[in-house]
């Protein structure tokens, strides 16, 4: 029985770790809203756990004393160290070859290429599953909840800092309010939180429900006729406008029917702050990526029995946090 091994589609270098790695990670990047503003420093780890370490100087008042008395012992802020286990993300998919034997391309004569079911039809769904998901977690870490995709709570930043949320209500109801001031006192509450460190600019991500109810009040309403930044965001943000040096964005996400930012509340964000929120990828659970720095996304094939088809792998092994929770302040309608 002459054997057909050596002439397998699925023999190819296209499926080999390094090659799909290099594809996932090369496919069109999609970003999301909180990608597309590159508030996240991205970098790769060689361990499955990113550490934070704080240290808790205060300033103090230096009391004066007769010359000749003894000083007052000075003692450094303490260090203590957290850290955070990397979220382990992932997706699966068979390629079987009966499944593109004697099917055309979509809209065409030709005959689908094994390059190109595997490129569209696998990686780049797995990818944007993937990105989608990062960007569910970035924007829990904003909020101060990392959650899971079946809502439970993979880290809680609130807890893990000691730390409580700060929060404004805007008061949007009231028509003779004064936003300005209540955007003031934002500010000042997250530079309270920040210390020394100094913003280079502020955005803030709202729900629908706030953006609409924010942009028609009276006072604001002067403000935001004919402003627009969206160049910053993604192409699809329907509107923003700034007041008071804060720029108000729309933020569309949503799973399953619920907005990543609940209806009626919006997070104000200090930008240009080294270290202020991070991203760090771990390396992916298979040998050849042991002790290596992590990559974004990793992808891996298994050959089915008899050159049938090959499983498909990606995964992600992300963790995003905020280094200073209390420097991010919802603001409520």
């Amino acid at each position: 029985i002459a054997t057909m091994a050596n002439e397998s589609i699925f023999s190819t270098d296209l499926f080999t770790a390094e090659s799909l790695t290099g594809s996932i990670n090369k496919a069109p990047y999609v970003p999301g809203q909180i990608a597309a503003l590159k508030l996240f420093e991205e970098e790769g780890i060689a361990t499955t756990k990113a550490s934070i370490e704080l240290k808790n100087n205060t300033l103090q008042l230096v009391p004066s004393i007769g010359r000749g008395a003894p000083a007052p012992v000075f003692r450094p802020g303490q260090r203590e160290g957290l850290s955070f286990e990397c979220a382990h993300l992932i997706q699966r998919s068979t390629l079987l070859a009966d499944s593109i034997q004697d099917v055309r391309e979509f809209g065409t004569t030709e005959l689908k290429t094994l390059q190109g079911t595997l490129d569209n039809d696998h990686l780049a769904p797995m990818r944007l599953n993937l990105e989608a998901t990062i960007e569910f977690h970035r924007i829990g870490a904003i909020k101060g909840q990392i959650l899971d995709a079946s809502g439970g709570v993979l880290i809680d930043l609130w807890s893990e800092f000691g730390v409580s949320q700060q929060s404004i209500d805007v008061d949007l109801d009231t028509a003779t309010t004064k936003i300005i001031n209540k955007i003031m006192a934002a500010k000042r509450l997250a530079e309270g939180a920040l210390g020394a460190a100094k913003p280079s600019g502020w955005i803030a991500l709202c729900s629908p429900a706030f953006f609409d109810a924010l942009q028609g009040h009276p006072s604001v309403e002067n403000f935001s006729v004919g402003w627009a930044a969206a160049a910053m965001l993604r192409d699809d943000v329907r509107d923003s406008f700034s007041v008071g040096g804060v720029t108000f964005a729309e933020y569309r996400g949503s799973y399953n029917g619920t907005d990543f930012i609940p209806a009626g509340e919006a997070y104000l964000i200090p930008q240009g702050i080294p270290k202020l929120f991070i991203t760090r990828f771990g390396p992916a659970d298979y040998a050849e990526a042991v002790n290596t720095l992590g990559l974004p996304l990793y992808a891996k094939s298994h050959m089915l029995p008899f050159n049938r088809g090959a499983m498909i792998e990606a995964q992600s092994n992300p963790v995003n946090l905020c280094s200073i929770p209390r420097a991010v302040i919802k603001l409520t309608a």
